[in-house]
């Protein structure tokens, strides 16, 4: 597969999350009617994902726009961990 720009990239992703959704082993935990609200460092990936969960049928998901430092600047309760690594 030959992918040239992010739009082919996001129909790529698209396609193959479609087909996994239709595949009889397929469980549907994200389909509960549950509200989903997504997040990421930017915006930009978590905007993408509710993009490609809707595309699916999941309806019932959103994403904070300008990403987790936009909770933290607009007052959203938030915690830090301590990493634990190698």
């Amino acid at each position: 597969m030959n992918i040239k720009s992010a739009k082919e990239l996001v129909a790529a992703a698209t396609a193959e999350v479609e087909k996994l959704s239709n595949s009889p082993t397929h469980v549907k935990p994200l389909s509960s009617g549950k509200r989903r609200v997504l997040y990421c460092a930017s915006g930009n990936r978590s905007a993408l994902a509710t993009k490609t969960f809707k595309s699916i049928g999941i309806a019932n998901v959103s994403h904070v726009a300008g990403g987790f430092p936009a909770t933290q600047k607009g007052g959203g309760e938030t915690e830090s961990a301590a990493w634990v690594g190698s």
